[in-house]
């Protein structure tokens, strides 16, 4: 059982009995919570090169380590290039049970359109998760 299978109930039932099911029946990347409001990206544009941080929040509500990689899915014209990063999505984390963790990841990526401003930050966006089969978009 998992999650996503209830994701269209999510709407309509308190956040207290999301978390009990992420506690006690979740597994994997299901028993994470991203705290969207603490989602935040700046960065900085030098020549052909975009240079940045992310800084993501999550809490593991499950009792076993969870690893994990997350991408950006951007819904912004001018921050198109974020999603998807690779230099992101490498990165492999890992959240302790019953943690809160904030990871910070820097990026560098090639700045292939010539409109992206010089320096900008972006706040509450989406992503996805994966644990290499799994992937959770929140």
């Amino acid at each position: 059982m998992s999650l996503k299978k209830h994701l269209i109930l999510s709407f309509w039932i308190p956040p207290y009995i999301i978390t009990g099911y992420q506690t006690v029946f979740a597994e994997g990347i299901y028993t994470l919570e991203y705290l969207k409001d603490s989602g935040h990206c700046s960065y900085n544009k030098e020549d052909q090169w975009v240079t940045g941080t992310c800084s993501v929040t999550f809490s593991n509500h499950g009792t076993k380590d969870v690893p994990f990689s997350v991408s950006i899915r951007s819904q912004f014209k001018d921050t198109e290039f974020l999603q998807d990063l690779d230099a992101i999505g490498e990165e492999k984390l890992i959240i302790k049970p019953q943690e809160n963790k904030t990871f910070a990841i820097n990026f560098k990526k090639v700045a292939s359109d010539s409109n992206i401003p010089v320096s900008s930050s972006l706040s509450s966006f989406d992503i996805s998760i994966k644990d290499g089969t799994r992937q959770r978009l929140l």
